[in-house]
């Protein structure tokens, strides 16, 4: 049996691997390849976590990054909770603006929610909630209106995309693939972000987690 270490000491220079890449590092070991070793050794490395699949037909020597996760704030679970009494399943996602501190440099404090609902009910989402938090609800705002105010609290409510992923573990979070997009497309968020703070986002957020 080829030896383990070995042979992810030579996968490691060729990091990510393909079959045929672990085939030529047993190879170097000084064993004998046939296409048997290397399923019951890709088997046995990915079994014990040693290794892991980054694409099809594609492995890596890496530990897999972890997978996006943020403790929404107060306001935005109390926020959840009177949109859910609107309709029993209204499908809206929810992104705070201070989910981005922690890819700036900047890590601004103030924080800002982002509503978007399902087609049809963005202006009763905005109708239920401008009682509960007068003063603090805006509907589809233009950019330049939305930077002139910026409040700390204030509660933005636009259109949800049509097959917009849903977040885990409650469908309304925001998935970190769909806050990058999100920040670059959306007038929302991307009116009060500075572009010169795009490239800090993306090169942390892609560096810090699985996408």
């Amino acid at each position: 049996m080829a030896d383990t270490k070995l042979v992810l000491e030579n996968l490691s220079k060729t990091d990510p691997f393909t079959r045929k890449d672990l085939e030529e590092a047993i190879r170097k070991c000084g064993y004998t390849v046939s296409s048997n070793t290397v399923k019951h050794m890709l088997s046995r490395l990915t079994n014990t976590g040693k290794i892991t699949r980054v694409d099809f037909g594609l492995y890596s020597c890496r530990a897999p990054a972890p997978i996006y996760n943020y403790e929404y704030s107060d306001l935005t679970k109390k926020v959840v909770s009177d949109i859910a009494l609107i309709i029993p399943y209204p499908d809206f996602r929810i992104f705070e603006f201070k989910q981005l501190s922690e890819f700036t440099k900047s890590g601004s404090a103030d924080n800002m929610i982002f509503v978007s609902a399902e087609k049809g009910m963005a202006r009763k989402v905005y109708s239920t909630l401008c009682p509960k938090y007068p003063g603090l609800v805006m509907l589809d705002p233009d950019p330049e209106e939305l930077r002139r105010y910026l409040p700390v609290g204030m509660i933005v409510i636009g259109n949800l995309p049509t097959e917009s992923p849903s977040g885990n573990p409650f469908f309304w979070q925001t998935p970190l693939e769909k806050m990058l997009v999100d920040i670059a497309i959306d007038k929302h968020p991307g009116s009060v972000i500075g572009r010169n703070e795009y490239p800090d986002i993306y090169k942390n957020a892609l560096g810090s987690y699985s996408v």
